[in-house]
């Protein structure tokens, strides 16, 4: 809830809208997951090309919109809030895709906030670069003893 303070005194609206997505995902995982954590699967390649031409097509229809209600960097950061959600519904639906996804969103948001000279944010999304990568391995290993 501070984030969305904070990025809506840059003029930051995706991001700040993102920190309710991510109370969101996290309280749906929660209980979506249950006591045994995630069982990780794929998606279909049908599946996949849905998903990448949503984050696409929605993307090139919110940042002009933020633009005109005056949001700053509209482009980058209406893609971390877009691919975010995106990645955030497929990690709770326990999609290896989703992994990928937080790898680009993160590198992303790490150069968008550098931009924005949010050094602490910038680094913090290395750190969850990292976390993305540690993540995706263990859910490789963990599918592979199914």
């Amino acid at each position: 809830a501070l984030y969305a303070v904070l990025f809506l005194q840059y003029d930051l609206i995706a991001s700040a809208f993102l920190q309710l997505v991510f109370i969101a995902g996290a309280i749906w995982g929660w209980f979506g997951w249950g006591k045994t954590g995630a069982k990780p699967g794929r998606l279909s390649s049908k599946f996949r090309l849905i998903w990448f031409l949503t984050l696409i097509v929605s993307w090139v229809l919110l940042a002009p919109t933020l633009a005109r209600i005056g949001a700053a960097a509209t482009w980058p950061d209406s893609f971390i809030l877009l691919g975010s959600v995106i990645a955030q519904i497929l990690m709770v639906r326990e999609k290896f895709e989703a992994w990928p996804i937080w790898f680009v969103v993160n590198i992303v948001a790490t150069v968008h906030y550098a931009n924005q000279e949010l050094w602490f944010t910038s680094i913090l999304y290395i750190v969850f670069t990292a976390v993305a990568i540690v993540g995706w391995r263990k859910w490789v290993v963990k599918a592979n003893s199914y």
